[in-house]
């Protein structure tokens, strides 16, 4: 429903309110919202996809760059969903469920590019990623590592983002 009336009305928030017909979908408040962007999973969300897709267009327009050729993304978990090899070292079994489904841990790739990093290791990783079609994920190549700071980092400036595109509508 959000994206529907979000492309109708063509992201201006204060239009939004005025196509809501319904009072029975609870709108989160910022505080709600970080809350839950920033301590739960997130990877599940139908939602998501469009979230990362509307994260990169405003990343390629913020940063002046060429828009990609239209390809299909597929959510990557930068810190895979198995627990193997490296990144065994750096996140215990605990940590990896609390760390793998956060926002900031998931990054748009291309089908077959996401198929082909799967559980590498991040300095493997890194290197396919700086040639993604995806610019924010490109961006990730900075990264020299891949631990549970960046991730916070990362799914913090996410949810900074968020709320700023979709502003707390009680505050309009």
């Amino acid at each position: 429903m959000f994206k529907v009336l979000w492309e109708k009305t063509k992201g201006i928030p204060e239009d939004l309110l005025d196509k809501i017909t319904t009072t029975t979908i609870d709108i989160p408040s910022d505080k709600e919202l970080r809350a839950f962007l920033t301590e739960e999973r997130s990877d599940s969300r139908v939602i998501l996809p469009f979230i990362l897709e509307e994260y990169e267009r405003d990343f390629v327009k913020a940063n002046k760059f060429d828009p990609a050729p239209r390809v299909a993304g597929t959510v990557e978990h930068i810190l895979p969903q198995n627990l193997s090899g490296d990144w065994k070292l750096e996140f215990s079994k605990d940590e990896h469920d609390a760390y793998v489904g956060l926002l900031g841990n998931l990054a748009p790739l291309t089908e077959s590019q996401n198929k082909s990093v799967q559980d590498d290791p991040w300095k493997d990783k890194r290197k396919r990623f700086k040639g993604s079609n995806f610019k924010s994920t490109a961006n990730l190549y900075d990264n020299t590592e891949w631990k549970k700071l960046q991730i916070r980092e990362r799914t913090e400036a996410l949810t900074k983002w968020i709320i700023s595109r979709w502003p707390d509508l009680s505050s309009i």
